[in-house]
């Protein structure tokens, strides 16, 4: 019997580390020259927004570019929760928005889905320079706790987008 007791404890404990996936969709143009953004207000943010906005705020000045009430650039940034068992279609079709996720065998808790979406445009004649989002399922992560790599994933591209790719790592779920 004790015998037994290894085997299936070494099962439990490999099962709590997580692989977290993160489904990113990039586009925008390649090599793009660092300006100067204002970033897009609303009056309803929330914590967890404001959070967002300062993270990717901070990734940008970072990488070059400046803040600027009256920027040539247009940040917006946008984020979004949903339980992951949910799927979004349209009435316009069968195609769906977001799938809905099942659970994983043994778990406990309900998967959350977090998503962040950044978008970068030229303010003199609307055109767009870069556009991504970024999204993960977490069962115990929090949103806020989820940002940083979020934020991380959705500039990772900035300047020569993929398009639709996922990357994992070993992280909190």
């Amino acid at each position: 019997m004790r015998y037994l007791v290894v085997p299936l404890t070494a099962i439990l404990i490999a099962g709590c580390s997580q692989t977290v996936e993160t489904r990113i969709t990039s586009k925008g143009q390649p090599a793009l020259v660092a300006g100067a953004f204002s970033l897009s207000e609303n009056k309803s943010q929330t914590s967890e927004l404001l959070s967002a906005q300062k993270l990717v705020s901070d990734a940008l000045v970072s990488r070059g570019y400046s803040t600027a009430e009256n920027g040539a650039l247009h940040l917006e940034v946008s984020l979004a929760e949903r339980p992951a068992a949910l799927a979004l279609g349209t009435a316009a079709g069968p195609a769906s928005l977001a799938v809905a996720k099942r659970k994983k065998p043994l778990q406990s808790c309900k998967d959350r889905e977090y998503r962040i979406g950044v978008a970068l445009t030229q303010i003199s004649d609307g055109a767009l320079l870069y556009q991504s989002s970024a999204a993960e399922y977490h069962c115990n992560q929090t949103l806020a706790g989820a940002l940083p790599e979020l934020v991380k994933a959705a500039l990772a591209d900035m300047g020569n987008p993929r398009g639709s790719y996922a990357v994992k790592r070993t992280g909190r779920d």
